[in-house]
């Protein structure tokens, strides 16, 4: 039992660094991992738990660093989108999602990689909502929706900073709403994944790990240059990119 809590402390902590570098990331990196180690529902409802815990408190530190526009237009449809994927998750028929946004995300990280800059166009409102829906129906699904919306949010956003911020802002309403959900649901449908005393108590026993992780991730972020962010993005879409088809297999 402790060997597996300390892997999973080992892996949580450097989840949450890559969150707290660039917004995002903690789900693809922790889910598959964690899922060596404990139930899969149980991971995707920590997972999910401490993605709100400990991106609250980031969320409040980068409030100033928020393009509360985009989270506006996003937030709803990522709601929905996320209530939607934790009800479906044992219905539908998610191998061909999944393929379709793993090679998409690797092939946008690969175009990053190789120099492609964000652009400052004010960004349309329905690539934030179907972003936005996106991003929360894998979120609801798996615990891991970023892929989607921070490629939406990094074409048209070359500031690091309030790119980081923005990611952080949108979920932190999705996250904190399937946590609600993850109460609930479980007692209209077995399937979905729960946060029973078991999964608290685990959640619970990863807040430090994750939290200094965040911290590490934060004086990163602030010591990198703008290239240097952005090549951790690539990095991290390609990691999220991975673990999204290594769900698909």
């Amino acid at each position: 039992m402790w060997s597996s809590l300390l892997f999973a402390a080992v892996v949580v902590c450097a989840a949450y660094t890559v969150r707290g570098l660039t917004g995002f990331g903690s789900g693809p990196i922790m889910a598959p991992l964690l899922a060596l180690v404990m139930d899969l529902k149980t991971v995707i409802a920590v997972s999910v738990f401490l993605q709100f815990a400990v991106g609250g408190y980031m969320a409040f530190r980068t409030r100033r660093s928020v393009d509360r526009s985009v989270v506006a237009r996003a937030a709803l449809p990522g709601i929905v989108g996320a209530v939607a994927g934790a009800w479906l998750l044992s219905y539908l028929p998610v191998r061909a999602l999944l393929f379709l946004v793993g090679f998409g995300t690797l092939w946008y990280a690969v175009r990053m990689l190789r120099g492609q800059k964000a652009r400052t166009t004010e960004p349309s409102a329905a690539a934030a909502l179907g972003a936005g829906g996106l991003s929360g129906l894998l979120e609801g699904m798996f615990g891991a929706g970023g892929p989607p919306f921070v490629v939406f949010l990094n074409r048209n956003q070359p500031d690091k900073s309030l790119l980081r911020g923005t990611v952080l802002g949108y979920f932190i309403l999705i996250d904190g709403f399937l946590t609600l959900c993850y109460f609930a649901l479980p007692t209209l449908v077995s399937s979905a994944p729960v946060l029973d005393r078991a999964g608290m108590m685990t959640a619970l026993l990863m807040l430090a790990p994750a939290a200094a992780g965040a911290w590490i991730g934060d004086v990163l972020h602030h010591r990198a240059s703008p290239a240097a962010f952005r090549t951790g993005v690539s990095a991290t879409l390609v990691l999220s990119g991975v673990a999204v088809l290594l769900k698909a297999v």
